[in-house]
């Protein structure tokens, strides 16, 4: 599934990750917004936080 994901701007992926930090959105429109589901979408978000600079 993580294919899937390069098809988005890792400037939207950013974005998706920070509304999510900030209880914008919810970890369901996230997955949304991916095209995964909410696990696959949980593990995104930690390995984006995890290699953040």
């Amino acid at each position: 599934m993580l294919v899937l994901i390069h098809i988005i701007p890792v400037y939207y992926q950013h974005l998706a990750i920070e509304a999510l930090d900030l209880g914008l959105i919810t970890e369901g429109r996230f997955a949304d917004f991916l095209n995964v589901d909410r696990l696959e979408a949980r593990r995104i978000a930690n390995s984006f936080k995890s290699h953040k600079i």
